[in-house]
């Protein structure tokens, strides 16, 4: 060889030199290839995220649609003690009633047979059996309306009361 003319050229070590133009272009294509790999494994990542929110949203879906069920299943329940305990409550106030207008009636009874006795000794004169009976009649009658609403009011309180009672449980 001439001097003028180079030969091929070698390292430190007497190795021949690779064409760094040639080195350069597969460390490229090497390195366009694993970019390539990578946004292949990221769109599979990116959907496989996607796959796993949609599961997460049904989850999520059903749970909450469980509790729903629940809470409905609870005021339904709690409905049906709520409708039970009007009934009972009902049917308390009516035997209430039922009971206050009967002693108000015994009650009636016994104070118009009183207040005869103390109006024949006071005015010292008998009645006869048909006004005895026409003002008994009267005052009996006075009496249990007396009575009545009286026997009506009182059960009507106590059912209040008790459907407070029921509604505060």
């Amino acid at each position: 060889m001439s001097p003028s003319q180079p030969g091929p050229g070698v390292d430190a070590e007497g190795r021949p030199v690779i064409d760094p133009t040639q080195n350069v272009l597969d460390l490229v294509a090497a390195e366009s290839r694993r970019q390539d790999d990578l946004r292949k494994a990221e769109r599979r990542l990116h959907k496989a995220e996607q796959r796993h929110a949609a599961q997460l949203r049904k989850a999520e879906a059903k749970r909450v649609d469980a509790l729903r069920a629940g809470d409905q299943a609870a005021n339904k329940a709690q409905q049906e003690k709520v409708d039970a305990t009007a009934i009972t409550l009902a049917a308390t106030v009516a035997a209430a009633a039922e009971a206050m207008r009967s002693a108000q009636a015994a009650q009636a009874d016994t104070f118009t047979k009183a207040l005869a006795e103390v109006q024949r000794f006071q005015y010292g004169q008998q009645y006869s059996s048909t006004e005895k009976v026409r003002e008994t009649q009267a005052t009996q009658a006075r009496s249990d309306s007396v009575g009545a609403w009286v026997g009506i009011s009182a059960a009507v309180l106590l059912g209040l009361l008790s459907l407070a009672v029921q509604i505060i449980r």
